[in-house]
């Protein structure tokens, strides 16, 4: 029992479940993002993307989850959370990074005021700036703990190299569509802080997944261990 168990969770140990299957699972994590650009892309309220996004990732979830064994699902709640723990702080790096570029650097492009019109879009423009500030911040880390977690889901085996393959689909989604949503025009600052900015996010995510993984898949065999010589 305990190896079925730890068959989706095992560091370097193949995933029991083919890409399309754990893809399912991706789709809830991703709505935010998904919802931001079906905004961009049609014009559709964030909110509505956002809700018509999660509606869909938690009826494919719930249909995945059903056909999930019972052995597999404490090891992918398990991934899920060592998702979230790597996407958070990597987000955390993601920003940090970009600080210090447009700080050091001296660039008249400064990424975060889109936290304010994330804030906007979500609860109005009629709302206090701190409390648009707020909402939209909340909404940034939410967009990367949700990556993280999409991440995790998407690669059998979390990697540095692994991290920054899914940090560069975000880079190249966000050059694509933030330039001509917001009307930037220094667009070589925007290339260098957000390239620099993803390169961290990846880096970061990469590497706590790795480490996250092996901790929990040894902690996980010590715990089955323990349960067999008591048996």
């Amino acid at each position: 029992m305990a190896s079925k168990q730890l068959a989706w969770f095992s560091y370097g140990s193949p995933c029991t479940r083919p890409l399309h299957w754990r893809v399912w699972f991706a789709v809830l994590p991703l709505a935010t993002g998904a919802g931001l650009v079906a905004y961009i892309l049609s014009g559709l309220s964030l909110i509505s993307g956002v809700g018509l996004a999660a509606l869909i990732g938690i009826t494919a979830s719930r249909l995945a989850w059903n056909r999930t064994p019972e052995a597999q699902r404490p090891a992918l709640r398990r991934y899920m959370i060592v998702g979230c723990a790597a996407g958070a702080t990597a987000t955390l790096a993601y920003d940090l990074c970009r600080y210090l570029v447009v700080t050091f650097l001296r660039f008249k492009f400064w990424p975060f005021d889109v936290f304010s019109i994330f804030g906007q879009l979500i609860i109005g423009d009629s709302t206090p700036r701190w409390m648009r500030l707020a909402v939209g911040l909340l909404y940034h880390y939410a967009n990367g703990i949700g990556f993280g977690v999409a991440f995790m889901l998407v690669f059998r085996r979390p990697t540095i190299i692994a991290g920054l393959a899914w940090a560069a689909v975000l880079e190249l989604f966000m050059i694509s569509l933030y330039p001509t949503w917001l009307n930037i025009k220094a667009l070589n600052e925007l290339l260098s802080v957000s390239i620099l900015g993803h390169v961290a996010y990846g880096l970061v995510l990469g590497s706590m997944a790795r480490h996250g993984v092996q901790a929990k898949s040894c902690s996980a065999k010590g715990n089955a261990m323990r349960g067999e010589l008591r048996t």
